[in-house]
C-alpha cells in the first residue's frame, strides 16, 4: 500500500512547481455538437441522439504536434489531454469497450500521437481521467444527480452493479498507465454527492497508480484534495496531513485555529485518511471539522 513521503513528494513536485505554465485540452466526441462537454448532462441528450456523433468523428484537424510545438514556443511545460471524459468515450484504444477512438472515422489511437508528439518537443505529459462514466451500463442513472437520464424513471439502477463498473474504470486506469510510456501527470475528475473516496475503490486505485507511475503527479481538477468534506471537490485524495492532539485525542486540519494551542508535547503531525485516524482513537475536531 502505498504510503505517503514527505521527500518523494517534493522531488516529484519539483518540476510541477518550477514549470507554472502549461496548457489543458479538453477535446472529445462532444466537440462535435460543439455545446461544451457537459452536453449530454446539461441537455440531458438521450445516449441514442449522443452515439451518431461517432460517425462524424474523423480528428481532421487533431494535430498533438503543432500543438506541442506552439505549446513549447509559448513556454509552456505541460499539457493535459482529456484522455476520457464523462461522456465515456475514450480517445486511446482500450480493450475494455467498443466506445472508442478506433471505432470512428478517425480509426487511431489518438493518445499515443499525443504522448509520442508532446515527447518529442520535451515536454511533460498529462492525462484527464474521469471516474464518471454516463455510457457504462451499470453506472448509476435515475436519480444521480448529474447523468443525462437523472430524471427517467424508464432508467432504474435496480439491475446495475456499480462494483462492475468499478472493476471497469480500474481496468482502463491501468490501460493508461501501462500503454503510453512514463506519465507526468493524472488528472482525476471528480467526486459528488456520495460518490467520492472509497465509494471509487480510491485506495486501491492511487495505490495501482502510484505502482505503475512511481513518479507521475496526481492531480484533481477542482483543486481540493480532500476526502470527504462534503464541498464537492475532484477525486478526493485518500491521504492527507492532520494534527494530532495527543492529550484530548483529537485531530485537526493544520490551519486550525486550535493547534496554536495544543501544547508542543501533545502535538503530533499524522498523514493518513480521516477513517484511520478515527480508527486510531481519535475524534475530528468539532470547530474545523477535518
Amino acid at each position: 500500500m502505498y504510503q505517503f513521503n514527505r521527500k518523494e513528494y517534493e522531488e516529484r513536485m519539483k518540476w510541477y512547481q518550477d514549470a507554472r505554465f502549461g496548457m489543458f485540452i479538453h477535446w472529445g466526441l462532444y466537440s462535435i455538437p460543439a455545446r461544451g462537454e457537459w452536453v449530454r448532462s446539461t441537455e440531458e441528450m438521450p445516449e441514442e441522439e449522443y452515439l451518431p456523433f461517432m460517425k462524424e468523428f474523423d480528428a481532421r484537424d487533431y494535430n498533438p504536434k503543432q500543438w506541442a510545438k506552439e505549446a513549447k514556443a509559448a513556454g509552456m511545460k505541460y499539457v493535459v489531454l482529456t484522455a476520457k471524459h464523462h461522456d465515456g468515450f475514450c480517445l486511446f484504444d482500450s480493450k475494455y469497450t467498443d466506445y472508442k477512438v478506433t471505432n470512428t472515422p478517425a480509426g487511431r489511437d489518438l493518445i499515443k500521437e499525443y504522448v509520442e508528439a508532446l515527447r518529442e518537443e520535451g515536454l511533460k505529459v498529462g492525462l484527464y481521467f474521469t471516474l464518471l462514466d454516463w455510457h457504462h451500463p451499470d453506472y448509476p442513472h435515475y436519480g444521480d444527480r448529474i447523468h443525462p437520464m437523472r430524471n427517467h424513471p424508464e432508467c432504474s439502477n435496480e439491475n446495475r452493479d456499480f462494483s462492475r463498473y468499478i472493476e471497469y474504470m480500474y481496468n482502463q486506469v491501468e490501460e493508461v498507465c501501462t500503454n503510453y510510456g512514463k506519465i507526468d501527470i493524472m488528472w482525476f475528475d471528480f467526486s459528488y454527492d456520495d460518490m467520492r473516496g472509497e465509494k471509487w475503490g480510491a485506495t486501491r486505485l492511487i495505490d495501482m497508480v502510484r505502482r505503475l507511475q512511481p513518479g507521475i503527479i496526481i492531480d484533481y481538477a477542482t483543486g481540493d484534495s480532500r476526502l470527504d468534506d462534503g464541498t464537492g471537490g475532484s477525486f478526493q485524495s485518500v491521504r492527507k496531513t492532520y494534527v494530532l492532539n495527543t492529550n484530548s485525542k483529537t485531530f485537526h486540519k493544520p490551519d486550525c485555529a486550535s493547534v496554536g494551542k495544543i501544547k508542543d508535547s501533545n502535538k503530533q503531525t499524522f498523514v493518513g485518511t480521516r477513517e484511520e485516524a478515527i480508527k486510531n482513537g481519535y475524534s475530528p475536531c468539532k470547530s474545523c471539522n477535518p
